[in-house]
């Protein structure tokens, strides 16, 4: 029986203005939706991106960045782009955003070229549609780059292997690989796990080209020394950061159901409070990914589901070392996951389970955005401000570190509120470029009380300056509307 996508594929040369309408269609749509969930608060890893993009160059690219575990390229980006359109919340998000809808078109690319132009548009669906993706997309960060610069790789990756690839497009290709990866490398420290993975993949590959292409195989081995000599040395630093780890020790390392359950969220939809099923969701998708492989073993596009499927099980094993699992150094390896299985889904041989398959995909996946959609919001520091100043106008308020003043005080500023923003001096290495006023040293904290008579303090868990004042006064906490657990806003009175 003919698949679905044998089927479509019949009517492709009537259907590739229909497919390119389509398609832009779909990113239209994931840009509208992104541009519209973006109305969100800053939260204080943001506040960090904007410390980092406000330092000079020289120090972004320099042994300086051994303070923080991200490379320097997204803040090399954002530091440019803030250049360009200045530092408002919807100008930060719109660099990400961009990379976001990237993502679903390279996405596009890698199954249209592969299984054809259905399998295409539905994994730019599941792409634009995906909770992670739009999550990501949304973050001053550079997590969304490392899943965009990945798809990049791999399609340039698809190019190289192709048998009838002209020299010049594969040395073309090459460039997009060699650029690509390194790039991802320089988002994030984990994506030096993809070229990785890729070189042993193309091994056996390799292997039939010579002696007869040798000169593809010299070539491929140049890039692979371009890449080793051009990651060389942010290597060096996350060595010295691996055996060093202060700036990662707040990471757990995960026991194996741990590690399982974090992939499955990461993964595959997680929807429990709108239906039950998540867990044979997830065997679902896996086994359309493990058919798609099964379906192309022969072909290039095997390097998808492998790829996909790989990556969690690596950051596992290297989280036994050293913690890193966490659901943003997983979340890179999702989109190639994502291709396999629209790919899986179209090479169904029935097409009414093909096309049974594909509404389930996109519901589900739906269903997923539709219930995380609470979880955009990280940190109300907005709501935090205007509650506090519509609580007490001319109140004066502490903050636990910089980067929580950091976000007060803009805020503060979009409403021209009176209050007083006090922010103690913590880490003057790097929040320092951020546009501070009204620093106290800690040793200032307990006789801020007394002085004012009333003071409300913002803590974060990793960071609570409220110790300092118990012996000088009472507390309650303040009750404000989307507060997570992590962040608690207190008001102290002086003893009388």
């Amino acid at each position: 029986m003919m698949s679905l996508t044998a089927w479509v594929n019949r009517l492709d040369y009537k259907s590739a203005p229909v497919m390119w309408a389509v398609l832009s269609a779909i990113i239209l749509s994931a840009l509208v939706l992104r541009l519209y969930l973006s109305d969100i608060s800053l939260w204080v890893d943001e506040s960090a991106s904007v410390a980092f993009a406000r330092a000079p160059v020289q120090l972004l690219w320099s042994d300086w960045m051994a303070r923080e575990t991200n490379p320097p390229l997204y803040y090399t980006f954002l530091k440019v782009w803030m250049a360009l359109f200045g530092d408002s919340d919807l100008a930060l998000r719109s660099l990400s955003i961009i990379a976001g809808c990237t993502s679903i078109f390279i996405a596009f690319l890698i199954a249209r070229d592969i299984g054809g132009p259905l399998a295409g548009l539905l994994a730019a669906l599941l792409l634009a549609i995906s909770f992670q993706n739009i999550f990501y997309s949304l973050q001053v960060r550079g997590y969304i780059f490392t899943q965009t610069f990945a798809l990049a790789a791999l399609y340039a990756v698809l190019r190289i292997m192709r048998p009838s690839e002209p020299q010049s497009l594969r040395r073309w290709a090459l460039g997009v690989y060699v650029v690509s990866v390194s790039a991802a490398a320089y988002c994030h420290t984990t994506l030096i796990i993809l070229p990785v993975l890729i070189n042993l993949f193309l091994i056996p590959w390799a292997l039939k080209q010579w002696p007869a292409n040798r000169i593809v195989v010299i070539e491929w081995a140049l890039a692979q020394a371009i890449v080793l000599i051009l990651w060389s040395w942010w290597g060096g630093i996350t060595l010295q950061q691996m055996n060093h780890a202060a700036n990662i020790n707040w990471i757990p390392q995960l026991n194996l159901p741990e590690a399982i359950g974090m992939m499955r969220k990461v993964y595959a939809p997680n929807f429990q409070s709108v239906a039950p099923g998540g867990k044979f969701w997830a065997a679902v998708l896996i086994g359309l990914a493990v058919y798609m492989a099964v379906k192309y073993r022969a072909r290039p596009a095997l390097i998808l589901p492998l790829v996909g499927l790989a990556v969690p099980i690596l950051i596992f094993l290297l989280n036994l070392k050293t913690p890193i699992m966490l659901p943003r150094t997983l979340y890179w390896g999702t989109g190639p996951f994502i291709a396999a299985v629209a790919l899986g889904i179209c090479a169904l041989p029935d097409p009414r389970a093909a096309i049974a398959a594909a509404i389930l995909a996109i519901t589900t996946t739906g269903l997923e955005t539709i219930s995380q959609r609470h979880t955009y919001q990280m940190e109300p520091w907005r709501n935090i401000t205007h509650t506090l100043s519509q609580q007490n106008p001319t109140a004066v308020v502490l903050t636990s570190y910089e980067l929580q003043g950091h976000l007060m005080q803009r805020y503060c500023a979009e409403i021209n509120c009176r209050l007083t923003i006090l922010v103690p001096r913590t880490d003057p290495g790097t929040t320092s470029y951020l546009q501070l006023h009204n620093q106290v040293d800690l040793a200032q904290v307990p006789a801020l009380l007394p002085k004012h008579g009333t003071l409300y303090v913002t803590s974060r868990r990793s960071k609570n300056l409220n110790g300092l004042l118990t012996p000088h006064g009472i507390s309650r906490p303040v009750a404000i509307d989307g507060l997570p657990e992590i962040i608690a806003v207190t008001e102290w009175t002086a003893a009388k």
